[in-house]
């Protein structure tokens, strides 16, 4: 038999065991996971809901829908067949009877033509999944939004004072400026930031226009509009050499609605000035008239006659009146000769016809020669 040492030892060790075999039981355990729900489908990702759209704009979306739960479910695709305008179901992966084991996804594809602007839609179909295991069923509502408005939802607009949706600055001279304001406004629902830097205009080639340039503008750095509100944008035209320039002007505006992901929003104007010389051709000077001196005609020298010598009558008494008569013709053939030969020099002095001159001259000394002959007839006779 053991010695009672040895069943003391032995009583000793089992007791140590004992206590520590209650301690183990008694100690809090890690905790475990609760089961998950034996039935559950949700919509995962992107739901019903299309918000705000320009009117007539057609968006199609794809909806999944995820089984999460613990047993595989059966969905009846019939309540979709329920959609009305605006909304068309245009095709769907659930089928009558299909097994949708867990973890496993079907999706259907809705299509929303946006109505008249201001038209608010909603529609609610409710899909009900069948647990496979007859333990029950399970409705999961899916609902459809949207609303139509007469822009995008992230739209701006930018125009000129009169109403045109493009940048023209007509003619401008060479070496002179002119300035065009273009007034941005924010139609759409969400806000949108604007800066100069999102400003970029370019001609025809795409290359950066370096004769326009932002004269200034209403948001700087940048700024960001609310719906309806708005900025304005001047641009400044200044040619260097004539001809026409045509390009365009795109300005961008930040989404700020807080979803990162949200697209700019663009808008692209055309940009047209024709450049015209500055400086016209040099005027040709009208010369000066020099008054035409007017001339002075050289008076023609009036000839002066010489004075005949008066002929002395020949004595006689009968024969004086003859004689007298006589004299007087030989004087005036003398004086009226003479005085031809006078006349003819002074016609030649001035340019005169000479021809009259001279048969004038040639007459009056056959007169003179007669009237001598006649006076020494006279003398001879009374001699006798």
């Amino acid at each position: 038999m053991p010695s009672n040492s040895v069943l003391k030892r032995a009583l000793t060790t089992l007791v140590v065991a004992g206590i520590a075999l209650a301690g183990a039981a008694f100690a809090p355990g890690p905790a475990m996971a609760a089961p998950s729900d034996p039935l559950s489908v949700i919509i995962e990702g992107k739901d019903g809901n299309f918000g705000p759209v320009k009117t007539g704009t057609v968006i199609t979306r794809t909806i999944t829908i995820l089984n999460e739960g613990m047993d595989s479910v059966t969905i009846d695709p019939a309540p979709l067949g329920t959609l009305t305008a605006p909304f068309v179901l245009t095709g769907t992966t659930i089928k009558a009877g299909d097994v949708i084991a867990t973890g496993q996804r079907r999706t259907l594809t809705v299509q929303y033509t946006a109505p008249a602007a201001g038209t608010v839609s909603s529609q609610t179909v409710a899909l009900t999944a069948l647990d496979v295991s007859g333990i029950g069923s399970f409705t999961l509502p899916v609902r459809f939004d949207a609303q139509s408005l007469t822009t995008d939802r992230a739209s701006f607009t930018a125009t000129q004072p009169d109403g045109r949706a493009a940048l023209a600055f007509g003619s401008v001279k060479t070496g002179s400026q002119a300035t065009v304001r273009l007034t941005i406004t924010v139609a759409g629902i969400d806000p949108l930031r604007f800066t100069e830097g999102d400003v970029v205009v370019r001609d025809s080639a795409g290359a950066a226009l370096s004769t326009v340039k932002i004269a200034s503008s209403s948001f700087g750095a940048g700024a960001t509009l609310m719906p309806r509100d708005t900025g304005t944008v001047d641009l400044r035209f200044s040619p260097t050499k004539a001809g026409s320039v045509t390009g365009t002007v795109t300005i961008v505006g930040r989404v700020m609605n807080g979803n990162p992901e949200a697209p700019s929003v663009t808008v692209i104007l055309p940009l047209t000035a024709e450049a015209v010389s500055g400086v016209g051709p040099t005027p040709t000077p009208t010369p000066t008239r020099t008054p035409t001196p007017t001339s002075t005609a050289t008076p023609n020298p009036t000839a002066t006659p010489t004075p005949s010598a008066t002929a002395t009558a020949a004595p006689g008494g009968s024969g004086t009146g003859g004689g007298a008569s006589g004299s007087g013709g030989a004087g005036a053939g003398e004086a009226a000769g003479t005085a031809g030969t006078r006349g003819a020099g002074s016609l030649a002095q001035t340019g005169a016809e000479v021809i009259p001159g001279v048969a004038f001259v040639a007459l009056a000394l056959l007169g003179g020669t007669l009237a001598v002959v006649r006076v020494r007839q006279a003398g001879r006779r009374q001699a006798r």
